[in-house]
């Protein structure tokens, strides 16, 4: 049993290898204490919201942090609101 599961971990980390690759980055401590304070305000972890910027970049898309994105969504509720009653 124990050597079928040692043969299926070995497996598994073969397959995962190919499919994913890590990268390791280094900041120096007022880089990171910037990404610290950012990701905390947006309750994810560096390491996510790191990625969530690398890949928001790579798509040429801007990366709206949540704060903002509520407030948006406030705006366009009134907007609404307002042309409903513009319209009656």
């Amino acid at each position: 049993m124990n050597e079928k599961r040692r043969e299926y971990q070995q497996q598994y980390r073969e397959q995962y290898k190919s499919q994913a690759k890590r990268v390791n980055l280094t900041f120096n401590q007022d880089e990171y204490r910037a990404f610290s304070r950012v990701s905390k305000a947006e309750n994810v972890k560096v390491t996510s919201y790191i990625k969530q910027l690398a890949l928001a970049g790579l798509e040429e898309q801007v990366r709206i942090p949540e704060e903002i994105k509520t407030e948006l969504k406030t705006l366009l509720f009134a907007i609404h609101n307002i042309a409903n009653n513009v319209i009656k």
